[in-house]
């Protein structure tokens, strides 16, 4: 295992994936950060347009509160809505996202990008390869 797989290993793991899981995460990750790199696929997290309270409502008063006490003190970020483009298409998203107050450096976000990222893997292999050929002068047959 290279280094940067094992980074990324050990980082899934201390945050509770198991072991299968974790190396999972690690690839498609990396996969995901190369094609980044290379500038054919980009993750976009903004704030989501409609409110929280609209799509999901609350059980009672005190979750209402809770959820806007969160908001207020910072312990709840969002909502968010995270989309991965592919050379600039949209390829897979998730909304709704509520994240704590470390914002998109919460496990939770690393996590919903992997996820993303793994729900289009193939169109990611697909992109970086025909990248790093393009960078090679290799052109399709």
């Amino acid at each position: 295992m290279d280094a940067e797989t094992l980074r990324q290993y050990r980082y899934h793991r201390a945050n509770g994936g198991t072991a299968e899981g974790s190396l999972a995460c690690a690839r498609t990750r990396i996969l995901l950060d190369r094609a980044i790199d290379e500038n054919v696929a980009e993750i976009r997290w903004d704030y989501e347009e409609e409110r929280y309270e609209d799509v999901f409502g609350f059980e009672d008063d005190a979750e209402r509160k809770w959820f806007y006490d969160g908001i207020e003190n910072g312990s709840i970020t969002g909502p968010f809505y995270a989309v991965l483009r592919i050379e600039g298409e949209t390829v897979a998203s998730l909304g709704m996202v509520t994240l704590g107050p470390r914002y998109f450096e919460d496990y939770y976000a690393k996590l919903i990008e992997v996820e993303l990222a793994a729900e289009v893997e193939d169109d990611l292999r697909q992109a970086l390869g025909d990248a790093l050929d393009a960078r090679q002068g290799i052109t399709p047959a």
